[in-house]
Protein backbone atom coordinates (compact mmCIF):
# COMPACT_ATOMS: atom_id res chain seq x y z
CA UNK A 1 0.00 0.00 0.00
CA UNK A 2 1.42 3.80 -0.78
CA UNK A 3 -0.39 6.85 0.88
CA UNK A 4 0.14 9.99 -0.94
CA UNK A 5 0.12 12.26 1.24
CA UNK A 6 -2.17 15.66 0.97
CA UNK A 7 -0.42 19.27 0.31
CA UNK A 8 -2.08 20.45 3.71
CA UNK A 9 0.21 18.03 6.29
CA UNK A 10 -2.01 16.60 9.27
CA UNK A 11 0.25 17.31 11.75
CA UNK A 12 -1.23 21.08 11.46
CA UNK A 13 -3.82 19.49 13.16
CA UNK A 14 -2.32 20.28 16.40
CA UNK A 15 -2.57 24.03 15.67
CA UNK A 16 -5.79 24.01 15.39
CA UNK A 17 -8.59 25.76 17.86
CA UNK A 18 -11.20 22.82 18.14
CA UNK A 19 -9.76 19.57 19.35
CA UNK A 20 -10.46 16.33 18.61
CA UNK A 21 -10.49 15.68 14.60
CA UNK A 22 -8.34 12.60 13.94
CA UNK A 23 -7.96 14.06 10.35
CA UNK A 24 -7.86 17.17 8.41
CA UNK A 25 -10.41 15.95 6.39
CA UNK A 26 -12.83 14.99 9.32
CA UNK A 27 -11.98 18.30 10.74
CA UNK A 28 -13.65 19.95 7.53
CA UNK A 29 -16.56 18.18 7.86
CA UNK A 30 -17.29 18.33 11.37
CA UNK A 31 -16.26 21.94 12.32
CA UNK A 32 -16.46 23.66 8.89
CA UNK A 33 -20.09 22.73 7.54
CA UNK A 34 -21.27 22.69 4.13
CA UNK A 35 -21.57 26.14 3.01
CA UNK A 36 -18.24 27.24 4.53
CA UNK A 37 -16.31 24.55 2.87
CA UNK A 38 -17.85 25.26 -0.60
CA UNK A 39 -17.12 29.03 -0.04
CA UNK A 40 -13.74 28.11 0.56
CA UNK A 41 -13.32 25.82 -2.74
CA UNK A 42 -14.09 29.13 -4.37
CA UNK A 43 -11.03 30.89 -2.35
CA UNK A 44 -8.42 27.99 -3.93
CA UNK A 45 -10.00 27.89 -6.90
CA UNK A 46 -10.94 31.61 -8.10
CA UNK A 47 -13.20 33.09 -10.74
CA UNK A 48 -10.54 35.01 -13.36
CA UNK A 49 -10.91 38.01 -15.30
CA UNK A 50 -8.77 38.22 -18.44
CA UNK A 51 -9.02 41.99 -20.16
CA UNK A 52 -7.11 42.30 -23.07
CA UNK A 53 -3.88 41.18 -22.53
CA UNK A 54 -4.14 41.01 -18.72
CA UNK A 55 -5.23 38.49 -16.16
CA UNK A 56 -7.03 39.30 -12.41
CA UNK A 57 -8.54 37.65 -9.94
CA UNK A 58 -11.90 38.42 -9.65
CA UNK A 59 -12.59 39.62 -6.13
CA UNK A 60 -9.84 42.68 -6.76
CA UNK A 61 -11.21 43.74 -10.58
CA UNK A 62 -13.34 46.43 -10.49
CA UNK A 63 -14.84 46.62 -14.05
CA UNK A 64 -16.80 50.11 -13.86
CA UNK A 65 -13.48 51.78 -12.42
CA UNK A 66 -10.39 49.71 -13.76
CA UNK A 67 -11.91 48.18 -17.95
CA UNK A 68 -11.87 51.38 -19.19
CA UNK A 69 -8.53 52.62 -18.58
CA UNK A 70 -6.88 48.48 -19.00
CA UNK A 71 -8.09 48.82 -22.35
CA UNK A 72 -7.51 52.49 -23.54
CA UNK A 73 -3.69 51.83 -23.29
CA UNK A 74 -3.27 47.80 -24.26
CA UNK A 75 -1.63 48.90 -27.20
CA UNK A 76 1.31 50.76 -25.61
CA UNK A 77 1.78 48.62 -22.59
CA UNK A 78 4.81 46.61 -22.11
CA UNK A 79 5.83 43.54 -21.03
CA UNK A 80 7.24 44.85 -17.60
CA UNK A 81 4.32 47.19 -16.91
CA UNK A 82 1.89 44.50 -17.73
CA UNK A 83 3.47 42.54 -15.25
CA UNK A 84 3.56 44.98 -12.40
CA UNK A 85 0.04 46.09 -13.25
CA UNK A 86 -0.81 42.13 -12.54
CA UNK A 87 1.39 41.95 -9.59
CA UNK A 88 -0.42 45.00 -7.47
CA UNK A 89 -3.65 44.50 -8.31
CA UNK A 90 -3.68 41.10 -7.52
CA UNK A 91 -2.27 41.31 -4.64
CA UNK A 92 -4.27 39.70 -1.55
CA UNK A 93 -3.30 39.87 2.41
CA UNK A 94 -3.36 36.25 3.57
CA UNK A 95 -4.32 37.45 7.33
CA UNK A 96 -6.86 39.91 6.03
CA UNK A 97 -8.45 37.30 4.29
CA UNK A 98 -9.94 35.86 7.50
CA UNK A 99 -11.36 39.14 9.06
CA UNK A 100 -13.44 37.21 11.55
CA UNK A 101 -10.70 34.99 12.98
CA UNK A 102 -9.08 34.97 16.01
CA UNK A 103 -5.78 37.20 16.27
CA UNK A 104 -3.71 34.29 18.20
CA UNK A 105 -4.53 32.05 15.25
CA UNK A 106 -3.45 35.02 12.43
CA UNK A 107 -0.20 35.45 14.51
CA UNK A 108 -0.02 31.33 13.88
CA UNK A 109 3.15 31.52 11.13
CA UNK A 110 3.00 27.91 10.47
CA UNK A 111 -0.72 28.01 9.76
CA UNK A 112 -0.97 31.38 7.61
CA UNK A 113 2.82 30.00 6.12
CA UNK A 114 0.51 26.64 5.62
CA UNK A 115 -2.42 28.04 3.73
CA UNK A 116 -0.03 30.38 1.64
CA UNK A 117 1.42 27.97 0.18
CA UNK A 118 -1.96 25.59 -0.70
CA UNK A 119 -3.02 28.70 -1.73
CA UNK A 120 -0.62 29.44 -4.18
CA UNK A 121 -0.60 25.81 -5.48
CA UNK A 122 -4.01 25.72 -6.23
CA UNK A 123 -3.95 29.17 -7.89
CA UNK A 124 -1.30 27.68 -10.00
CA UNK A 125 -2.71 24.94 -11.58
CA UNK A 126 -6.24 27.54 -11.82
CA UNK A 127 -4.11 29.95 -13.97
CA UNK A 128 -2.23 26.74 -15.97
CA UNK A 129 -5.88 24.99 -16.51
CA UNK A 130 -7.42 28.14 -18.08
CA UNK A 131 -4.15 29.66 -19.31
CA UNK A 132 -2.36 26.71 -20.60
CA UNK A 133 -0.38 28.60 -22.98
CA UNK A 134 0.89 31.66 -20.93
CA UNK A 135 3.67 31.18 -17.68
CA UNK A 136 2.59 32.97 -14.49
CA UNK A 137 4.35 33.45 -11.48
CA UNK A 138 2.39 32.92 -8.45
CA UNK A 139 4.21 34.57 -5.23
CA UNK A 140 4.06 35.15 -1.79
CA UNK A 141 5.82 38.01 -0.58
CA UNK A 142 5.82 40.62 2.49
CA UNK A 143 3.81 44.26 1.43
CA UNK A 144 3.23 43.34 -2.27
CA UNK A 145 1.43 45.81 -3.86
CA UNK A 146 0.64 48.32 -0.91
CA UNK A 147 -0.79 45.52 0.87
CA UNK A 148 -0.07 44.72 4.64
CA UNK A 149 1.70 41.55 5.79
CA UNK A 150 2.33 37.84 4.13
CA UNK A 151 0.55 38.35 0.62
CA UNK A 152 0.35 36.29 -2.32
CA UNK A 153 -0.31 37.72 -6.04
CA UNK A 154 0.48 36.44 -9.50
CA UNK A 155 1.68 37.73 -12.67
CA UNK A 156 2.28 36.72 -16.34
CA UNK A 157 6.39 36.24 -16.59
Amino acid sequence: MKIYESIVKESLLSDFPDKGSPTLANYATNFVGLPATLAVASVFWPRIVEVGDLIFLAEQYQPSKDEIGLERYEQKRTQEERRSLERVMNASSLGQMFYAEKLEILENEQLLDAFGETLKFFWALRLKNLFPDKDFVVEIGDNIGGEEGRVITFYQR
